[in-house]
């Protein structure tokens, strides 16, 4: 499987997308909902 290091970590490359003529990378980066943003803040322990 292809990798894309990001930020100094590695992702998996899921495929390639076409936009306006340029194609890009599609990483499969995970992300954090707001809910779950809300409650580590409200527990202090969010940077």
């Amino acid at each position: 499987m292809e990798t894309m290091k990001i930020a100094g970590r590695d992702y998996p490359v899921l495929g390639i997308v076409t936009v306006n003529g340029q194609s890009a990378p599609l990483v499969n980066i995970r992300m954090m909902s707001e809910e779950r943003e809300r409650e580590l803040a409200r527990n202090g322990s969010a940077s």
